[in-house]
């Protein structure tokens, strides 16, 4: 079985930590940390593992890990000694900048309007009417309480209000002139 990189690292005088990146810098393996790969050059000395707790569901848990060979050893002191900034350092130094025209970059941006108020509530209401279908409680929840309490408000703001100035105080609707 290999060692893992804070293994690895007891040889070389590091932790898990400056381990990775000293094998990221050397090109033997790429991805974020927690997402490590091997690369074409680190796939003879590397080997993934991976490991789950075994529940399903909520509980469910899995994660990974990279272990060496113990040839990795070699092959990473012989690049440190041909390369000792690494050699992903030195290819991001002596590549050319490559940026795109200004008119290319607008051309191929599309840009979309921020959605307004409206849109934004509207497009909640929808997704809780979505999730709210799921079950007959909330279908019974959604019929008996939150429709009507829409309805009372969307008549509410939709009706005519007094105007702020006028202090004759609230409207007599016709039904209540007739008792």
């Amino acid at each position: 079985m290999g060692r893992s990189a804070t293994q690895l690292g007891i040889e070389f005088g590091k932790s898990g930590r400056e381990m990775n990146q000293l094998l990221l810098a050397h090109g033997f393996m790429e991805g974020p940390p927690g997402a490590y790969r091997p690369t074409t050059l680190g796939e003879p000395f590397a080997t993934a593992v991976d490991v789950d707790n075994g529940y399903g569901g909520f509980a469910h848990r899995q994660w990974g890990w990279l272990t060496w060979d113990d040839d990795v050893v070699d092959a990473l002191k012989a690049s440190i000694q041909a390369n000792p900034e690494g050699v992903a350092n030195r290819a991001v130094e002596t590549a050319p900048a490559a940026v795109p025209a200004a008119s290319e970059t607008s051309r191929r941006v599309r840009r979309t309007p921020p959605l307004t108020k409206g849109q934004w509530i509207a497009l909640g209401g929808a997704a809780t009417a979505l999730g709210l279908a799921a079950t007959p409680q909330a279908r019974r929840l959604w019929r008996e309480k939150v429709k009507p309490s829409a309805a009372r408000l969307s008549s509410r703001l939709t009706r005519e209000s007094p105007s702020a100035t006028d202090d004759s105080g609230p409207e007599v609707g016709p039904e209540l002139d007739e008792a």
